[in-house]
């Protein structure tokens, strides 16, 4: 993982610094805002288990935005491909 400037002993990064890294955080800040409040591990928990069907309208939004990020990020790795082909970062 050396060619990719990725040490062993490496800490992962929160998805708000990597956000930041590459300048992207205007766009990814407000719906990890809300997306982190309602993923939670303890919330989903909660609220899955409370009241029956207490779920029904978030996971279409869920589906919607995982597919929407998806296809974000496929187009980013597809134009880095097109532009620089299959190559580690210089």
């Amino acid at each position: 993982m050396s060619e990719f400037d990725i040490r062993g002993n490496q800490q992962p990064q929160m998805h708000g610094s990597l956000a930041r890294e590459v300048q992207r955080n205007e766009d990814f800040g407000p719906l990890n805002k809300i997306c982190s409040k309602i993923t939670h591990r303890t919330a989903f928990s909660i609220a899955s288990s409370t009241v029956q069907g207490s779920l029904d309208e978030v996971i279409p939004f869920l589906s919607n935005v995982a597919d929407s990020e998806i296809l974000s990020i496929y187009g980013m790795i597809n134009d880095y491909v097109r532009d620089n082909g299959v190559q580690p970062p210089k």
